[in-house]
């Protein structure tokens, strides 16, 4: 018999999972509206995570280039990417929460239990010894390799040491 607050927490995951992906596609959607692409989303969201939100939006303000864009959004612009990335930090930081609250049950049942992972509400399982993720909304196995640094991670990277 399935343990109730298991099914609890199972639900919970996946509303919270829709709601940071809708998050996620409203963010993009409108970075595709000031000049931006798919990528200018990804490439915020993890800046805001690493070295905080008000010195992403410095970044996005400064140089915009370093984002994708060709220039800097205005004031209004700004005001719904803080929204939004507020919103996309609080959701991440919940799910991650209830993510190990329901692994931590699943482990008390089973030692062996993997470890659930996401990325902008996308669930997933990680194996090192693999070297592959396995994503748990359709199966899909991906390897995974080792990367260098992108362009926009050497021009911060750059920009940081020489302050």
């Amino acid at each position: 018999m399935a343990n109730p607050e298991v099914t609890r927490l199972t639900l919970d995951i996946d509303a919270r999972a829709k709601n940071l992906k809708a998050l996620h596609d409203g963010l993009v959607k409108h970075l595709l509206a000031i000049g931006g692409d798919k990528d200018t989303a990804l490439y915020l969201i993890s800046d805001a995570e690493e070295y905080g939100l008000e010195r992403a939006l410095g970044v996005l303000a400064d140089q915009p280039a370093a984002f994708g864009l060709d220039a800097a959004p205005g004031p209004a612009d700004t005001a719904k990417l803080t929204t939004a990335l507020k919103a996309i930090e609080s959701g991440t930081l919940e799910l991650d929460k209830i993510i190990r609250q329901r692994d931590h049950l699943l482990a008390a049942d089973n030692p062996k239990h993997p470890l659930t992972f996401h990325y902008l509400g996308r669930l997933f399982n990680f194996s090192s010894a693999r070297g592959e993720v396995t994503y748990l909304d359709n199966g899909e196995k991906v390897k995974m390799k080792p990367v260098g640094l992108s362009s926009r991670e050497k021009l911060l990277r750059d920009r940081d040491r020489d302050r």
